[in-house]
């Protein structure tokens, strides 16, 4: 399937039109045909077909993807660090060798100013305050989420630099401070971050 490619520090990130499902269904192979058999949304079986065959298309045919038991996602047999992210009808994947990472994709979506005290702190709303920081703010703490691995993480223990040009950010968890360097390249129609450990 057609899709874009960047690298960030070692990091490759695959973004890729998630396109109809009906071609999508004439292109799977049997097994992955089975991860959608008992699936009733017609967009989720979209995302899970065109996740398993554009990471089949970057790694080999028989790449098969499983979940760690944080619920983070791996390809079985490999070492190699996979995240993937979905928005409306694209699908990205990051794929590191060396370093655990974290990815989200999302567009503008009104309902992010109904929850932002959910995620942000009384000091992040009052930096990311308009609709393209609030939606960087968002995929940012997605990002780090995902990177971090840490099942049950609070968005309120994942603090965002308070200068809009700094791009490390801070996950406090019992009395750790662990620091993830933060990279949103620009990408059309969407805000993509990418997380990953800063060393």
């Amino acid at each position: 399937m057609s899709h874009s490619t960047i690298n960030i520090n070692g990091t490759d990130i695959y973004i890729a039109s998630i396109g109809d499902l009906d071609n999508l269904i004439a292109k799977a192979t049997p097994e992955h045909l089975q991860l959608i058999d008992f699936i009733n949304s017609p967009r989720r079986k979209a995302e899970i077909l065109a996740t398993r065959q554009l990471v089949c298309e970057i790694l080999s045919p028989t790449a098969t993807i499983g979940h760690n038991p944080d619920g983070s996602s791996n390809i079985i047999g490999s070492n190699l660090n996979i995240s993937i992210s979905y928005s409306h009808n694209h699908v990205a994947i990051a794929l590191n060798p060396h370093q655990r990472i974290g990815i989200d994709i999302e567009s503008w979506r009104d309902s992010l100013n109904i929850v932002r005290e959910k995620f942000l702190t009384t000091h992040e709303i009052a930096v990311y305050n308009s609709p393209q920081l609030l939606l960087q703010a968002w995929t940012a703490k997605e990002a780090i989420y995902k990177a971090a691995g840490i099942t049950g993480l609070p968005f309120h223990n994942i603090l965002l630099p308070l200068d809009t040009t700094k791009n490390i950010a801070t996950v406090t968890h019992n009395s750790l401070n662990i620091n993830f360097e933060l990279h949103t390249p620009p990408h059309t129609n969407h805000t993509l971050t990418l997380a990953q450990n800063s060393k």
